[in-house]
């Protein structure tokens, strides 16, 4: 069942080809690929960019946070529309965070969204939404309470993050959505 989105399928075939056990959950590929990359293209981030691979990844999970919390920018926001909402939500990448953005499409992480006409803010896409979520939920897994317990299990845009965390969460993480489970059940019902 991991292997049913074509671009997962790949991702899972050169994880198991890198000699990683299978995996137990889609978030361990996900971590395998993206950190591959990163050290693989280290040097060229560098050169290129004056990035370090773990400032980047700070930048891709924080916009990509932002991107799923605010339900008005969508999957390709315009870059200051972004810009602002990663301030709303505490995270400050100031004047660099265009380098971090063309950073993260020239290793591939995210693709080229230009100005359709003159004066339009250039926008910002990860390369699959699966990025996307991927980045979001590596906040979520290091910060739980950034994300209502409510919002985990009624917010579409939080549906992989809340199984993410219930593959690989210990009990004490869950039982918060687990009690709000059963209060949105309860009033359901």
């Amino acid at each position: 069942s991991l292997a049913n989105n074509p671009m997962f399928l790949g991702l899972l075939c050169e994880h198991v080809r890198s000699r990683h056990p299978f995996p137990e959950n889609v978030q361990s590929v996900f971590e395998t690929y993206v950190e591959t990359r990163l050290v693989r293209d280290r040097g060229r981030l560098t050169r290129r960019f004056g990035v370090q691979p773990e400032e980047l990844r700070v930048a891709a999970e924080h916009a990509a946070f932002a991107m799923a919390m605010d339900a008005g920018l969508g999957l390709s926001p315009a870059r200051p529309k972004l810009e602002s909402a990663m301030a709303r939500f505490g995270f400050e990448a100031g004047e660099r965070l265009g380098v971090f953005l063309d950073a993260l499409e020239y290793i591939k992480l995210a693709r080229s969204e230009t100005a359709t006409t003159a004066g339009q803010a250039k926008c910002f896409t990860f390369a699959h939404r699966r990025f996307q979520e991927y980045f979001a939920t590596c906040v979520v897994l290091r910060e739980p309470r950034r994300v209502s317990s409510r919002q985990l299990l009624t917010d579409a845009r939080w549906r992989e993050t809340t199984v993410v965390m219930g593959q690989t969460q210990p009990w004490k993480v869950l039982v918060p959505i687990m009690q709000e489970a059963r209060r949105v059940l309860t009033q359901t019902a």
